[in-house]
């Protein structure tokens, strides 16, 4: 007996019209797995070879001076896209995490040369809290004391993640400064907020006026009450 469809009730043209349905959308499924992984897998690859080649470049720029110009033009060979930057922006801001004097020194020159500060600067305007603060971060770790006034304004960030992140930034630029900036709208300081401000007067020659030092003494903030003590230990003072 030969099979005909027309044959089949109309039902039964539904439930193999269904069973059909099933089958493509799991096979295209099936196959934007496939692809997707593919895609992942390739794009994996990609960067650990471009991160093994950058390394070697900031490898040589950093220890070997008398070819800079050589590897800055090595280096700008290889970068074509934002992740690209993103990365040499990764590295160099562990560089300076990492290291003092001159490789900090020549990291933060290779931050200002390939233009990384304005893609720093361009996240502190993202729509992105986390974005804002990745910002801050990279500013101030290898953007400088330039990057102070850049910082600045995100004291009054809506997000209090980036207040937080701001008011160390601003400790860790501007020193006496940015405390006396911050004082008026430090609120209350995180138990996270306090340690790090506390680390950034341990780890550097922290210098106040006695002057600037009165001014603090007077503030009716709780969270700058609690920190002049450690204040008046860990920092230079001078007249």
């Amino acid at each position: 007996m030969i099979f005909n469809i027309s044959n089949i009730a109309s039902n039964d043209h539904w439930l193999i019209y269904i069973i059909v349905g099933i089958i493509s959308v799991t096979l295209i499924i099936l196959l934007a797995i496939i692809v997707y992984r593919l895609n992942y897998l390739l794009s994996k690859s990609r960067i650990r070879k471009f991160e093994s080649a950058l390394l070697n470049l900031l490898s040589g720029a950093v220890n070997h001076p008398e070819k800079n110009q050589e590897n800055k033009n090595r280096i700008s060979k290889i970068l074509k896209k934002r992740w690209q930057y993103e990365i040499l922006l990764k590295y160099l801001k562990v560089m300076c995490y990492s290291f003092r004097g001159i490789f900090e020194d020549r990291s933060k020159e290779l931050y200002m040369y390939f233009g990384l500060n304005e893609l720093s600067e361009r996240k502190l305007k993202s729509l992105k809290w986390d974005k804002r603060i990745e910002g801050i971060i990279e500013l101030s770790v290898i953007g400088g004391h330039d990057s102070y006034n850049k910082i600045l304004p995100l004291l009054d960030d809506k997000e209090i993640r980036v207040r937080r992140q701001c008011k160390i930034a601003i400790v860790e630029l501007g020193e006496v400064n940015g405390l006396i900036e911050m004082e008026a709208k430090m609120g209350t300081m995180s138990n996270w907020t306090f340690i790090s401000i506390l680390s950034i007067l341990h780890r550097s020659t922290f210098k106040i006026s006695s002057k600037n030092l009165e001014i603090l003494k007077k503030s009716k903030n709780p969270s700058m009450k609690k920190l002049l003590p450690h204040l008046e230990k860990y920092a230079v003072t001078y007249s």
